[in-house]
Formats: C-alpha cells, sequence, structure tokens
C-alpha cells in the first residue's frame, strides 16, 4: 500500500488508510460507472472518493512499472492546477494498493464542492439569452486562461467543469483532471480541445469569439477551426457508439 495525505489534512489519515475495507459500505454514491465515486462526511468535512476501476492484468504491469497510476496523476495534477492559480476540488489524498506486487484498487480523494453544477446543463445552449451568453463567454476565456497557463486538460467535456453563478456571474472550476498535460498550447490544439464542449453552434460562436479574443488570434480563424474538430468528434463518437452497441447485442446472444 502507498498513501500520501496533504498535509493539511493529516487528520484523515486513518480514514484515507481505511478505505480498501470502508468504501464498499460506506458513503454514498455519487456516480457509478467505470469508476465509482462516493460522497463521505468524516468529522464534519464533505469528501468525494473515486474508486478507479481495477485494471486489466496488462495495464496492472503498466501502472505498477511504466506509468503513473490515476490516482497519483488526479492528486498531482490537482495540486499544480492550483499552483497556477486555477480553481479544482482540493486534493485531500490518494491511496494505492497491491496484490502480488502489482496494483490492484486505487483512490483519489478530494472535498466536495457544495452547490457546484456541471457546465453540461448548457450543453443545448444557443446563447439566446444573456444568461447563456454570459456563461458561453466565461466558457471561452477561462479556457483562453487554462491554455495561456499552459494547462491542457484531455478529458474536456462539459462533465468535467464545474460552474458556480455568484453575483450574476459564473465561476468555474475542474474535474476529472488525471488526464491533462502541462505544455504549450497552440491555437489548433486549443481549439480541438474546445470542441467537446457545446451541441449547437451558435454557442461555438460565442465560445470562440471569446477564446480569441483572450488570446489574441483571429475569431473566424477559431471558430472554423472549432466547427472542423467538433465534426470530426461526432463522426468518431458515432463509429464508437456503433461498435459498442455491437457488442453489446453480441454479448446479450452469447
Amino acid at each position: 500500500m502507498k498513501m500520501v495525505v496533504h498535509p493539511q489534512y493529516a487528520h484523515l489519515t486513518d480514514f484515507v488508510r481505511s478505505l480498501p475495507t470502508s468504501f464498499e459500505s460506506g458513503g454514498e454514491v455519487v456516480y457509478r460507472g467505470r469508476n465509482l465515486l462516493k460522497q463521505f462526511c468524516v468529522q464534519g468535512t464533505y469528501l468525494n472518493v473515486k474508486r478507479f476501476r481495477k485494471p486489466l492484468f496488462i495495464n496492472r504491469v503498466t501502472y505498477t512499472f511504466l506509468r503513473k497510476p490515476k490516482a497519483y496523476r488526479a492528486y498531482r495534477n490537482a495540486v499544480e492546477v492550483i499552483r497556477r492559480g486555477f480553481c479544482t476540488p482540493q486534493p485531500i489524498a490518494y491511496l494505492l494498493c497491491y496484490k502480488s506486487g502489482l496494483l490492484a484498487e486505487s483512490y483519489f480523494v478530494s472535498l466536495h464542492e457544495q452547490d457546484a453544477q456541471e457546465v453540461r446543463n448548457y450543453y443545448f445552449a444557443t446563447g439566446q439569452t444573456p444568461d447563456e451568453q454570459a456563461l458561453l463567454h466565461t466558457v471561452g476565456q477561462y479556457t483562453a486562461q487554462l491554455h495561456e497557463a499552459g494547462i491542457l486538460h484531455q478529458d474536456y467535456s462539459p462533465g468535467n467543469i464545474l460552474y458556480r453563478k455568484q453575483n450574476g456571474e459564473f465561476h468555474l472550476s475542474l474535474v476529472d483532471i488525471n488526464r491533462m498535460k502541462f505544455q504549450l498550447v497552440d491555437m489548433h490544439t486549443g481549439c480541438q480541445n474546445l470542441c467537446r464542449l457545446f451541441g449547437q453552434s451558435q454557442a461555438m460562436q460565442f465560445v470562440g469569439e471569446a477564446y480569441a479574443r483572450q488570446r489574441g488570434f483571429s475569431p473566424q480563424e477559431c471558430i472554423s477551426l472549432m466547427q472542423k474538430y467538433q465534426s470530426k468528434f461526432l463522426i468518431y463518437s458515432q463509429k464508437r457508439n456503433k461498435r459498442r452497441e455491437k457488442i453489446r447485442q453480441r454479448r446479450m446472444r452469447e
């Protein structure tokens, strides 16, 4: 077992250490999918605990010897994002559990953000209302600032950006950040990074213009690039979904 607890939250060490035995029966399920996310209240503090799916054997070898595990990366990336001046839920700890010398289970613990909502709520926004316009402008400007700071979220989807609205302004933060790079982000890479956020072309106009102005790029060129990458992503998603459906149907027949 390997465990790292943020120094400010050393009082939660026993809770983190107990996760291999307490996680399954404790907490409240927030999301169940490839990974399992639960919320716990420990000593009056609300925590989110993500247990990453147990990797296949070859990936157990990879994450043990060749690549840093997802829980480690989630913790490390959160620390770096905060260091660079942006918001993400405060990282508390990560825990790696080994069996027969190979990674078996891993956990990432962070503070729960009360009252935060997903940008996914605005996925079909068109910018026809002042509220939508404000959100779209904020997302474009915020993403530009991330990229200028060398932060590239590699799963930059509307479910991985949280917002709070305070005094008429939107404040954003990042989640699910184990897949992230810290590097120079050029215009093409930046526009590609934006292509999954919204489903309407009108939204792309608002986001693209705000992004371009923040970075000193051509708005027309940015919008064109975003639309091109969005079309490619939609085609890819449709093919992927068809493959998954075929696999599901084949398994049902077996």
